[in-house]
């Protein structure tokens, strides 16, 4: 009832469409008029009533037909909800009836402006030639009179033609469109008001049907199966239409599950089953009731059929659109419980189902676990095995590679110098054997990390082949190195990995050849960004390898036969671990070969251009330098419990020209840092009572600033773990087991003599006995020159140590060691803050003590304690008193 649809002859159609042109919900129809024929309105109101379909219906009753009795009284009976409007006479709808019936009883024949418009074929229509109807209109009309309403400009012309025509004579009567209008008006204020009264009675039907769907929802949130909201559907529909039966069919991937109707007979009915089935279209309907698809409701599933429906015989017909939009609405709400309560169903199945699976996999997992355990077990085991081998035969090896190292700089002669070159050469075939097993170990467990730093690649070629030349040399075969020049020289990558794969190449090859050459070249491409794939090639005239053996390369220890490996010795590993290394890197490695002329093996690896020049390295051997103590003065301490390493390492560094002092434990190292001042401390790992990594973190907290040593780690583990854990406690650098002079040296070069940390002046401006009990400036200068923070630092401190050492004789008179070891470490870390050197000493007694089990000794030091403490506080207060006078 959005639209007025007003119907009106084309006599008057003009004067009706310029009224309604204001309005915006009313539209205009036109139809013939009948003026005698047989032919009525009724024609043109049957293209607006087409549709059977009585939701998608116009209803009747926004139709209003204006016209004469003439037309409205041939309108069949069917149509009797439509609103006429008719008069006796059409000319009423444009003039009032008074006017109109003067007019009339003086014998005038009254036209409008629509039907003088075609007078001519009107007057055909009713069987008129001109004699005729100047005959007929001469005898029965004085004269003619125009209504005109303005809308035709040539209704004047028209109406002089048509009275020339009949030879009768002709007046104009202006009538306007006000008369129209009230017309028009009073039509639309009765539809507005029906129209009123229906929203109205279709707000209350909505509401009473919101009310049964809420009940409904309600209802089926109890149920818990298909079978159950079935039911309450039928009870529903029982309740509302009253119908003689109900038939339902579920729909499960478009095949039929569940048959369900009221009586139950229904379902036995195949022909009407399979008729429900057919449903063309959402719903159909019948006199006597109507048939419905139900659907998934869920966006993007909206033609997936759940089910049909069927309710015949129900009661009170003349209802059946309402209850068709009810029933709609229902099983709308219904499609989203059908589908919830198949869902259940298949959770309840899928439940059944998981706990079966569960409790057979459970006795699996038992077994599974049972396995993972001992897996892991023997992974554990496995890497202790190889770093507890790692250590232990590294240790030893550092005897070696150490001592022979200083027996090549003695005087020898030439079968002596023969001896321990050979030793030094098996010494390093032993030690590159450990790193290809630690190698190919991390390689299996996933754990290989490759490191990004800048270097240079001629370098890193040159490095490697330094490396091999020696060996070269003796089998007189000549190594040449080419680059290519669109290659730049500074990257960031793993130089030492990339370095790793040259050697072994390089190795294999002096290995399997025995006279020629070897060309190792260099080239590469930019792929994207600064991103570079370098090629490396390494090319030799030796023995070659068969096509078929050459997949046997690449896998870990595998050699081409049996006599290559006692002739050629090796592990196998070598090719394996470095074809690893490349596709880490982000390459690949192959080889090409000919059997009796000789191999190539390729690899390229991707590093990223670092665009920056780096220093240029010349290759070092191991020279000793007995002058570098005198131009780099370090005063040394050496801590390891092994004394073939104490051995080994103070020679060393002996024939450099520095004396050290020896300790075997981390406790014995920071006696001697308590008593002397250390430059640089080399510091084993594993140590007994204390190992290094505990004393350094002990040293790093407890001595100040510019009293801290570098300290160097020693250690025969060579995993990166363990060098991640030297950095974490705060030891400088790193050193590995065998040493390896070269790198000895450059670690020392790296250092500095404490004295170089601060001026002299600083310390010997304050008498000793200042320094040990308090050093303001110390202080001042870590609080960035704030006196106001020193002063509240102060106060705190004061007011928070004699708190403080009265726990500390609670727990030692408990024997709570815990508690004891943590206030004294407290007491000492703040005391450090503060600088007051004493009481750092005296905590750091009481928490060595403490921790060595010698309980005795700790009553005289926390008496010792509070006298230092009281020093310190009158030692603050006299010097706030003198800065304030």
């Amino acid at each position: 009832m959005d639209t007025l649809y007003i119907m009106v002859c084309s006599h008057f159609s003009k004067e009706v469409e310029m009224v309604i042109s204001a309005f915006k919900h009313v539209k205009l129809i036109t139809y013939s008029p009948d003026c005698g024929k047989s032919i009525s309105c009724w024609e043109w109101i049957k293209p607006l009533l087409k549709n059977s379909d009585p939701l998608d219906r116009p209803d009747n009753k926004s139709i209003y037909v204006l016209g004469g009795a003439c037309c409205a009284k041939k309108l069949p009976e069917s149509l009797k909800g439509i609103n006429i409007h008719h008069v006796e006479q059409c000319f009423y709808l444009i003039a009032n009836k008074i006017t109109v019936d003067s007019y009339l009883l003086k014998r005038y024949y009254l036209v409008s402006q629509g039907w003088l418009k075609n007078w001519e074929s009107h007057l055909s229509v009713m069987g008129f030639d001109r004699q005729t109807a100047q005959e007929f209109f001469s005898e029965s009309v004085k004269k003619l009179l125009l209504l005109d309403t303005g809308i035709n400009n040539n209704s004047i012309e028209e109406i002089e033609k048509l009275s020339d025509y009949l030879s009768i004579p002709y007046e104009i009567l202006p009538v306007g469109l006000e008369h129209l209008e009230l017309v028009i008006i009073k039509i639309i204020q009765e539809w507005q008001e029906k129209k009123e009264k229906k929203i109205l009675a279709d707000v209350n039907r909505k509401l009473a049907d919101y009310s049964v769907i809420m009940e409904l929802t309600a209802e089926l949130g109890l149920a818990m199966s298909e079978d159950d909201i079935v039911e309450k559907i039928f009870e529903f529909f029982t309740i509302l239409f009253a119908p003689g039966e109900l038939l339902y069919i579920s729909m499960v991937d478009g095949n039929k599950t569940i048959l369900k109707s009221r009586p139950y007979y229904i379902i036995e009915d195949e022909k009407r089953v399979f008729e429900l089935l057919k449903l063309e279209g959402n719903y159909s309907s019948s006199d006597s009731g109507f048939r419905l698809k139900i659907k998934d409701q869920k966006p993007g599933r909206k033609d997936e059929i759940i089910g049909f429906i069927e309710i015949e015989a129900i009661s009170f017909p003349e209802y059946k659109e309402h209850y068709l939009n009810l029933a709609l609405n229902i099983l709308n709400v219904c499609s989203l419980a059908i589908l919830n309560a198949r869902f259940y169903e298949k959770v309840l199945e899928a439940k059944k189902q998981e706990e079966n699976a569960r409790i057979e996999a459970e006795n699996l997992n038992k077994q599974l676990e049972i396995l993972a355990a001992e897996a892991e077990k023997a992974s554990i085991a496995k890497g202790q095995f190889l770093a507890s081998m790692s250590h232990e035969i590294r240790t030893p090896l550092n005897a070696i590679t150490g001592l022979t190292a200083i027996l090549l700089n003695t005087s020898l002669d030439m079968e002596q110098k023969d001896f321990i070159e050979t030793i030094r050469v098996s010494g390093n075939i032993l030690l590159s054997l450990i790193n290809d097993i630690l190698d190919f170990s991390k390689i299996e467990a996933g754990r290989m990390e490759i490191e990004e730093e800048p270097f240079n690649l001629y370098d890193c070629v040159n490095e490697a082949v330094c490396l091999v030349k020696p060996e070269a040399i003796r089998k007189n075969i000549e190594v040449i190195i080419s680059f290519s020049g669109n290659i730049p020289v500074s990257f960031l990558g793993d130089i030492t990995r990339i370095r790793q794969i040259l050697v072994n190449l390089l190795n294999n090859a002096v290995k399997f050849t025995s006279e020629g050459h070897i060309d190792l070249s260099v080239t590469g491409k930019k792929l994207y960004d600064n991103i570079y794939e370098v090629e490396f090639s390494v090319h030799d005239t030796g023995i070659g390898i068969e096509e078929d053996k050459k997949d046997l390369l690449f896998k870990p220890f595998s050699q081409i036969d049996a006599s290559t490996t006692r002739k050629y010795g090796g592990t196998g590993l070598g090719l394996s671990i470095s074809k690893h290394l490349c596709e880490i890197m982000g390459g690949t490695m192959w080889v090409e070969s000919d059997t009796g002329k000789g191999s190539t093996f390729y690899f390229t690896v991707k590093i990223k251009d670092y665009n920056i020049e780096i220093e240029e390295k010349k290759s070092v051997i191991h020279i000793f330098e007995p002058e570098m103590a005198k131009n780099h003065s370090f005063k040394i301490l050496l801590a390891d419990d092994n004394p073939v390493n104490q051995k080994v390492l103070f020679n060393i560094l002996k024939h450099m020209g520095y004396m050290s002092d020896i300790v075997s434990n981390g406790i014995e190292a920071i006696y001697a840092l308590v008593s002397n001042t250390y430059d640089i401390i080399f510091m084993d790992v594993h140590m007994p009572h204390m190992d290094g990594l505990q004393a350094t973190k002990y040293i790093r907290e407890n001595w100040p600033e510019y009293r801290q040593p570098a300290i160097i780690a020693m250690t025969a583990g060579a995993l990166k773990e363990d060098r991640d854990l030297c950095f974490a406690s705060g030891m400088n650098d790193y050193i590995s087991k065998p040493i390896d002079i070269n790198k000895l040296r450059d670690v020392i070069m790296r250092c500095r003599r404490i004295d170089e940390y601060i001026s002299s002046e600083e310390i010997v401006c304050k008498t000793q006995k200042e320094y040990e009990i308090f050093d303001r400036k110390e202080l001042l200068n870590r609080m960035n020159g704030d006196e106001e923070l020193v002063k509240e630092l102060l106060e705190l401190f004061l007011n928070n140590v004699p708190l403080q050492i009265e726990v500390l004789k609670q727990a030692f008179n408990e024997r709570n060691l815990d508690i004891l070891l943590h206030l004294a470490h407290t007491i000492k870390g703040a005391s450090g803050n503060m600088g007051a050197k004493l009481l750092v000493d005296t905590s750091v007694a009481i928490e060595i003590r403490a921790r060595k089990g010698h309980m005795e000794e700790i009553p005289c030091l926390i008496e010792k304690l509070e006298e230092e403490f009281e020093k310190f506080k009158i030692f603050v207060k006299g010097e706030e008193y003198n800065r304030d006078a």
